[in-house]
């Protein structure tokens, strides 16, 4: 006997058309789909670190700075350095006596970077220093992605130029790996502090971490991104 033939409606046949592709045709369809055209479109059109949109130092960077450095420098696009963080740090010996100084100090950086520090503690006993191992004596923040070049922009165009009779930074701030070194007397000079709200008056630290540790190289990619060097040009040909 020969057997029945199924009769499907059309509504199932609609179904069957419409039907979404396994994971072999899905990876299939995602492979032929990624070209290098593709990609480059994607890179630039990105938005960072959730809601943040690209900042303009950013910007500046990948539009003007990574294209000069290319092609003065005869570099590929690997090669050409970058800012990969910032640390902000504060010491805060004071600690083991004065508890209320680490909260100063954990409020004080927790206004300026916009995140919640972390708090170091000693290593070791030094019974010189008065210091047990385990008890808190400092503070940092690191800063990546676009909330790092948040502040990195408001470091050279706002911060900086606040500072009593300033005339530019020093190029010897660098620690010989491509980072450099920035120390601030008290906190005051951010914008973001309010007088009046500031229970201890502490300096800071500010290390900003490149992808070289060509010195002069590093030096000619803050210079470039607008850090005001005083002694820029002497260095360059020092060097």
């Amino acid at each position: 006997m020969e057997e029945k033939k199924k009769k499907v409606s059309p509504k199932k046949e609609e179904k069957m058309v419409g039907e979404k592709p396994t994971k072999s045709t899905r990876g299939r369809a995602s492979k032929v789909g990624t070209g290098t055209k593709d990609r480059g479109k994607d890179e630039r059109t990105e938005v960072h670190d959730g809601n943040l949109k690209r900042n303009r130092l950013h910007e500046f960077y990948l539009s003007k700075v990574r294209p000069a450095l290319m092609a003065e420098r005869g570099l590929n696009i690997m090669e050409v350095p970058t800012i990969s963080k910032i640390v902000v740090n504060v010491g805060v010996g004071e600690a083991k006596d004065n508890p209320k100084a680490l909260e100063s100090a954990i409020k004080t950086l927790t206004v300026i970077t916009g995140r919640k520090p972390v708090v170091t503690r000693a290593k070791k006993s030094i019974s010189n220093f008065k210091l047990r191992a385990g008890q808190p004596n400092g503070v940092y923040v690191t800063l990546r992605g676009q909330i790092m070049w948040n502040f990195l922009d408001k470091l050279i165009n706002i911060t900086l130029p606040r500072l009593r009779d300033f005339q530019g930074v020093s190029v010897k701030g660098f620690d010989g790996l491509g980072n450099y070194n920035l120390g601030f007397r008290d906190q005051l000079v951010f914008p973001e502090i309010v007088f009046d709200e500031i229970e201890h008056i502490k300096g800071l630290q500010v290390v900003i971490v490149t992808t070289t540790d060509n010195t002069p190289l590093a030096a000619e990619l803050l210079y470039r991104l607008g850090m005001p060097f005083k002694d820029f040009k002497v260095a360059v040909e020092v060097a």
